[in-house]
Formats: C-alpha cells, structure tokens, sequence
C-alpha cells in the first residue's frame, strides 16, 4: 500500500499487554498516538482494535486522535484486506511509525483470509517482528513484563533533540533520562516538571551573591544541576505526546530567566568579594549589561523565528529555529558548514555552563561574565547583520 494513499487501514491485535504501563503511556494508548501522528496529514485513516476473546475492554477510554478513527470490533468484523497489522506489544518510537509501516508489514495482514482466528494473526504479527525487529531502532517487540525495563531504557535513547550540544549527548541526556524514567511512573506532566525545578536558580542566585568561594561553587553546580534536569520536561513530553507551544515557551522562559538570576547574583557575588575596590563595581555593572543585552537579543531573535527557513541539511538539525534566521541572514555561513557548526557547539548552553563550573572551580568565576559577554555580543552583531541583510533583500524584491 502507498504511503501516499488517501485511506489508511490498521488493525491493532490488543491483549493483556495492552494495559502494560511503558515510559509513562499504557501500550494500547502509545500505538493509537503513533499511528495518529502518522496519519496527521492524510485523510480517511482507521484503526480497528481485535481485542484477544475473553478480555474485558470496557473501561478503555479512546486517547485523543483527530486524524485517525478508532473503533472496537470483533474478529469476525475486521477488514483484514490491504490493512496494516499492528500488536500493543510493539513499542514504537516517537516518529517510528512511518518507518514501520515501510518494511512492508501490510503484506502480513494483506494476505490473511477472514476465516484466520485472532491467535493465527498474533503469530503472524510474531514471526514479522522476529524478521524484521533488527531492522532499525525505531520501535521493538516487549513480549513480557520482565522485557519493559530495558524496552523502556532504549526508547528514551532516543528522546534527546537533534540540537542537543556536545555535554547533553554525553553528560545531561544520560542523566536526565535515568530521572525520566523514574518520573515517567507518576503522573506529572512537563509544565510541572518545568515549573518545579525553577527553584533551582532561584536558590542559585541566593548562593552565589554570598560572594564566597564555596557559596559561588556550590551556587554554580546548582545551576548545571538545573541545565541537566531541564531536560527531563521535553523527554517527558516527547514519550507521553503531549508536547506544546505553550510548554515550550515556558521552558525556554524559565531558561532564560534563569540566565538572568545566575548572571545577577553572580554579579552581586562578585561585588561583595571585591567591594570596595573598583573591581567589586565593574563586575556588577558587567553582569547587569549582559543580562540585559541577553534579554534584548531573545527578544529580537524570538520576533525573527517565523522567518526561519532551512539553512542547510548539514547544519538544520543541530540548530534551533531562531538560531537558523540568524545563520541565514548574516553571512557567517561563507566561513563553511564545519565552522558555523562548531561555533555553534561551543556556545551552547550545555556546554557553557559546565565551562562556567570549571571556572569556577579554578577560582575564576569572573570569567564566566566575560566570556558570557562577549558570547552575547558576537551574538548580537549577528543577529543585526541578519536584520540588515533581511530587510535589504527584501527592499530588493519589491
């Protein structure tokens, strides 16, 4: 069946193992929101729900699906003909469905005749996954309970961002996949997550404006605690599918005014140290300016994020949307691919802020404001030279 096809048939063989709990979503529940995430651009999608004879399914409630119709029907109702069969024994990756449904699975339920019991296509759909189960990592076969634990170990593997920097692939995600998983457990959605660890730079701040050597350590390690956690709401939100605009705007809110409080009572820190010599004043003018040129330059890049277009194939994934209008626009990109991509690794906030807790165990936490300055202020002349270059080429269309 193509891919392309205006009316896309499933039909999902459900047993015991359809209310089996898997990073966060019942089995059943996951694979109605793959197949509806599949079918999000197409029209007339169905799934058809066989429930194993004997189980009781009244108090399954219909996840929210508008792009695909789900219904229950028994055996001997099912439309087996071209349809796609799936099994809630299948954990499917976040994206995972669309490479699923390409290794030629309908061949499978295409060639069933309706006299097949619900047993025969349950061993069908086995002997497939058998075949084909080292085909990719984007979805795997849990056939017990005792198979969950590491099923649900290697589905998080893959709930990291493509603009993860160098320290999150290597140092954060392992980290924060491991609290993932243990809050998957209960029911606490992103927003909470997102709004509970706040407290973090909150006592940060309150640490690092002491201005001592083990209150802006400690202060510090807060705040990379903060960055590796941080990452915990998008991980729950991309298992649980319940991602939003709403909630992104948030966590990058709270990102940023964490940015700020870290810059201000490291400033405040820094002035206590050192008053009343000159220094102790020149380092609390300098955190206050960058915190307020950070706040500027979020603000014109957030303005600039409806522009963004694909700066190219090697360089999209790894940027955020806002950070591509700014490539894109300034010129910085006739430097080369690899430049422009290391420049951006390096100055990602996972990777500045471990910088930052180096420095400060050396006893340099100054540094950290210069460097974050002139970060800031390199970023700035992009993004103006981005501004220049946009407004002039589209004075030149007119």
């Amino acid at each position: 069946m193509s891919v392309a096809s205006s009316s896309i048939h499933f039909i999902l063989l459900a047993d015991e193992s359809a209310e089996w709990k898997v990073a966060g979503l019942r089995q059943l529940d996951r694979v109605a929101r793959a197949v509806n995430e599949f079918c999000s651009d197409r029209q007339g999608a169905r799934l058809q729900i066989v429930w194993k004879l004997g189980l009781a399914v009244a108090d399954w409630e219909m996840p929210p699906t508008p792009h695909v119709h789900i219904e229950t029907v028994k055996m001997a109702e099912s439309h087996l003909s071209g349809a796609c069969l799936l099994s809630t024994h299948l954990l499917i990756d976040r994206g995972g469905m669309a490479s699923l449904y390409n290794v030629s699975l309908t061949s499978t339920a295409g060639s069933a005749s309706s006299d097949l019991s619900w047993d025969d296509l349950a061993e069908s759909f086995r002997s497939w996954s058998v075949q084909h189960q080292n085909d990719n990592r984007l979805w795997r076969p849990i056939w017990l309970k005792d198979d969950i634990a590491r099923a649900e170990r290697d589905f998080l593997r893959g709930a990291g961002k493509s603009q993860d920097g160098l320290v999150s692939r290597f140092l954060n995600r392992p980290i924060s996949r491991s609290v993932t998983r243990f809050l998957l457990r209960y029911p606490i959605s992103p927003t909470q997550w997102t709004v509970a660890i706040f407290v973090l730079p909150v006592i940060s701040f309150f640490l690092l404006q002491l201005g001592d050597y083990g209150a802006i350590l400690l202060g510090t390690a807060l705040f990379q605690l903060f960055s590796i956690l941080d990452g915990c709401d998008g991980e729950i939100a991309r298992a649980k599918y319940s991602e939003s605009e709403a909630g992104g705007r948030l966590d990058h809110v709270c990102d940023q005014a964490g940015n700020i409080l870290f810059l201000v009572g490291l400033g405040l820190g820094l002035f206590h140290r050192y008053h009343p010599a000159t220094a102790g004043l020149f380092y609390w003018r300098e955190a206050v300016l960058c915190a307020a040129l950070i706040t500027v330059h979020e603000l014109v890049l957030g303005f600039s994020r409806r522009q963004a277009t694909v700066v190219s194939a090697g360089l999209t994934p790894a940027l955020y949307r806002r950070h591509r209008w700014m490539i894109e626009h300034s010129g910085i990109g006739l430097f080369g691919e690899k430049f422009v991509w290391w420049l951006m690794q390096l100055t990602k906030r996972d990777v500045s802020i471990l910088a930052f807790l180096f420095l400060v165990m050396a006893d340099l936490p100054q540094w950290i404001l210069h460097l974050w300055l002139t970060v800031t202020l390199g970023g700035i002349i992009l993004t103006g030279m981005a501004t220049l270059r946009a407004r002039r080429n589209r004075v030149g269309t007119v």
